[in-house]
């Protein structure tokens, strides 16, 4: 029996989403991708040694064939290599922005900004690229798939799944290619990312420039990033 890996959507909480009717759609969608998983783990499983790495808001462990390795990317995420993971994750954040000797407009004060910048942008950067990343390398070295399988093939983990298996030569396939949900879903959360950055980008550039203050009171400099499963805000004073 051949080695097959199965890899769902990544994780995304009901709480992200505000609106009552988005709510409720999103958990339609669920039930709809959690049918899907379960047809295609059977028919893998029937010929297949079959290994799903999946979320388990996604998952429907009860109606799962037997002998079916669930990898979980909760648990997965708890197992990454921090320093390669952290590394990684600098090399990405470093390439974003120039070198200070070439861009002096980007300091004030003896504060180079983007570094501010890099404590958030590299939070979600962690969490939203290089994690899924990293995971689906990590279950790929142990598990050591012969295929992978992708439910849709629209997420983003699902992407760097791919891109993984096929610089290592192993196949890839999706197992729902007419899942249109899932591929509306992945579209629908890209313009959400990009609507929430524009408005994070239009809040900033119209913060008042010029701010009552009294004497001898800090200057404060702050950068907030868009909210996801946290909220951050660095502050430096001078």
């Amino acid at each position: 029996m051949s080695r097959v890996l199965l890899v769902t959507q990544q994780p995304r909480g009901f709480g992200e989403f505000r609106k009552p009717l988005v709510r409720s759609i999103y958990r339609r969608y669920v039930q709809r991708y959690r049918r899907q998983v379960t047809k295609a783990a059977a028919a893998l499983a029937a010929d297949h040694d079959l290994t799903i790495l999946a979320e388990r808001g996604l998952l429907d462990s009860d109606r799962l064939p037997p002998h079916v390795t669930v990898r979980y990317y909760d648990e997965e995420s708890l197992k990454v290599r921090a320093r390669e993971f952290g590394r990684r994750n600098e090399r990405l954040l470093k390439g974003l922005w120039p070198d200070p000797e070439t861009s002096p407009e980007l300091s004030c004060h003896g504060v180079w900004l983007p570094d501010l910048l890099r404590l958030v942008r590299g939070l979600v950067l962690s969490l939203e690229v290089s994690e899924p990343v990293a995971i689906a390398e990590q279950v790929m070295d142990e598990t050591r798939p012969e295929r992978v399988v992708l439910v849709s093939g629209a997420s983003i983990l699902e992407r760097a799944a791919r891109l993984i298996a096929r610089a290592r030569n192993v196949p890839v396939t999706v197992a729902a290619p007419w899942f249109l949900a899932a591929r509306a879903y992945a579209r629908f959360w890209r313009q959400l990312q990009i609507r929430d950055d524009k408005l994070r980008i239009r809040e900033l550039v119209r913060f008042p420039r010029v701010a009552p203050a009294r004497s001898g009171s800090p200057r404060i400099v702050f950068v907030t990033c868009r909210p996801r499963h946290h909220f951050v805000v660095a502050i430096t004073l001078w």
